[in-house]
């Protein structure tokens, strides 16, 4: 089966890698498809080619240097397309951790902590997590980021506010990450009691209760957390 003359042009600008020039238009089907485009987009945005819609739909034919512009923005419109579809795919691999953006979330909303972080002193790496500001380019996801030493880090990503999407592509840290969406609060603890410190304000635990829980007392308030069995 011969091609359709849009497959046929959607092959020929795949091909040519680049912004196409009146001089590749050497066949009549980049005008038929040029014209077919543009008619079809006459209520676009885009002002130049919703001109040339109402030029074609007219009646009058799109010069060379036109229907190279008309052809330019449907390759546009494929690219964008095909990122589009490489997002989705990629997304649909992402793992989700939705519990760990409430964690921070919730202290923020109903604890009245205006920047909490979380630190997680793993065995294999030490992580930051906090909520990226207003003016972040995501604002309110969170960010994941390697404490390398003192003064010394690494962002290694985010994960997304809405649904806890993970855009981290450290698969160590993802592992951590993983763990701890499973249940955070024990998870947490877990780890301030390993390394002697708390995940939530990151300082030294002294106290033999503290110790015992993973967090100390200011910690447990803020984070709705039992304290003080022994």
């Amino acid at each position: 089966m011969s091609p359709t003359d849009r497959e046929w042009v959607v092959g020929e600008i795949r091909t040519l890698g680049r912004k196409l020039e009146p001089s590749d238009l050497t066949d009549a089907r980049f005008y038929r498809v040029a014209e077919t485009y543009a008619k079809a987009n006459q209520e676009s945005d885009f002002a130049f080619l919703a001109q040339m819609g109402k030029l074609v739909q007219d009646g009058k034919p799109l010069s060379p240097g036109k229907a190279k512009g008309v052809l330019n923005c449907l390759r546009a419109q494929l690219n964008k397309d095909t990122r589009e579809q490489q997002e989705k795919q990629e997304a649909a691999g992402r793992p989700k951790l939705p519990l760990v953006v409430q964690i921070l979330h919730g202290v923020r909303n109903t604890r009245e902590l205006v920047n909490p972080k979380i630190h997680i002193r793993h065995p294999q790496m030490h992580l930051r997590l906090n909520i990226a500001g207003a003016n972040a380019r995501v604002p309110d996801s969170i960010n994941v980021i390697k404490v390398n030493g003192y003064g010394n880090s690494t962002w290694l990503g985010r994960i997304l506010p809405e649904d806890g999407e993970v855009r981290v592509s450290h698969k160590g840290a993802v592992d951590i990450l993983q763990q701890m969406n499973v249940n955070p609060a024990s998870f947490l603890a877990k780890m301030g009691k390993l390394s002697g410190h708390c995940c939530y304000c990151n300082l030294p635990l002294t106290d033999e209760r503290s110790l015992q829980a993973g967090y100390g007392p200011i910690c447990a308030k803020h984070y709705a957390l039992e304290w003080g069995q022994v």
